[in-house]
């Protein structure tokens, strides 16, 4: 019966172990598809989007500047107005 005690201490540390680097190999897949995913939104620099970088407009509310591909646009009085978001846009038309 003094056998099992030692040998049921052993086993909870090799399972609290097998737990500890699942959770680091999760982990570790996790950040590296973030960063994969991170890297492929910056990749269009190195391609020579250099002409999507020219067509940024500006957002009049919090002056953040966006990719007109990505901008919301509002037309007013002819002009056409673009927007970073919904909310810079929605302040802009209640203001």
């Amino acid at each position: 019966m003094d056998d099992i005690a030692p040998r049921i201490g052993l086993m909870i540390i090799l399972i609290r172990l097998a737990i500890a680097v699942f959770i680091g190999w999760w982990l570790f897949k996790l950040a590296r598809r973030v960063l994969a995913g991170a890297a492929k939104s910056f990749s269009g620099f190195d391609k020579g989007r250099s002409a999507e970088v020219a067509d940024m407009v500006q957002d009049p509310v919090c002056g953040s500047y966006i990719s007109l591909n990505h901008a919301l646009a509002l037309k007013r009085d002819g002009k056409t107005i673009y927007f970073c978001s919904e909310k810079c846009q929605n302040k802009f038309i209640n203001s």
